[in-house]
C-alpha cells in the first residue's frame, strides 16, 4: 500500500465510528463531505415519503386483512347453529380479542410513524447545517442511531400483536368447531 491509501486507510474509522466528527482536511473533502450531507437530506426525505406511504398501504391491508378474518370469524359463528358447533360464546370472545390485536397493530404503526417524524426531521435539519459547515457532527451521525430502537420496538410490537390476532383466530376456529 502507498503512503496516500495507507493514510486513507487510517481515516477510514472516522467514517464509520458515530462519536467522531466526519471533518474535512482540505477542499476536495469538504465538497465530499457537503455532497455526502445532501443526499442524506435527499435520501432521508425520499425515505420518509416513501415509510409513510408504504406504512399507510400496509397498515391498512393488514388491518383490513386481519379485521376481517376475525369479523368473519364472528359472522360464521353466530350465523351456524349452536347444535352444528356447540356454544358461540368461546369462539366470538377469541374472535372480539383478534379483531382488538388487529387494531392494535395499526395504531402500533401509526405511534412508530410519530415517533420517527421528529428524528428523521431533526436529522434532515442537522444535515442542511453540515452543507454550510461541511462537516458532519458526531450528534447528527448519533441521532440516525436514535431511529434503531424505534424501529425494533415497531417489529416487535408489531409483530406480537399480528401474531396474538391469527392465533385469537385460530383458537375461535379450534372452539368453534369443538
Amino acid at each position: 500500500m502507498d503512503e496516500g491509501g495507507a493514510r486513507a486507510a487510517e481515516k477510514l474509522p472516522a467514517l464509520f465510528d458515530p462519536h467522531q466528527d466526519l471533518a474535512p482536511l482540505n477542499e476536495l473533502q469538504a465538497t465530499q463531505i457537503r455532497e455526502i450531507a445532501l443526499n442524506g437530506v435527499e435520501t432521508l426525505q425520499r425515505t420518509a415519503i416513501k415509510m409513510q406511504e408504504d406504512s399507510s398501504e400496509m397498515g391498512r391491508w393488514i388491518l383490513a386483512s386481519l379485521l376481517a378474518i376475525n369479523t368473519g370469524g364472528v359472522v360464521a359463528t353466530v350465523s351456524a347453529s349452536e347444535a352444528v358447533v356447540g356454544p358461540v360464546g368461546e369462539p366470538i370472545v377469541a374472535f372480539a380479542i383478534g379483531a382488538v390485536l388487529a387494531i392494535g397493530t395499526g395504531i402500533n404503526a401509526m405511534v412508530t410513524a410519530v415517533r420517527m417524524g421528529p428524528v428523521i426531521g431533526d436529522v434532515i435539519e442537522r444535515l442542511r447545517l453540515s452543507v454550510f459547515e461541511s462537516t458532519i457532527h458526531s450528534a447528527t451521525r448519533l441521532r440516525v442511531l436514535d431511529l434503531i430502537p424505534i424501529l425494533k420496538q415497531q417489529v416487535a410490537i408489531s409483530s406480537s400483536l399480528a401474531a396474538g390476532s391469527i392465533a385469537a383466530f385460530g383458537a375461535g376456529v379450534w372452539s368453534a368447531v369443538t
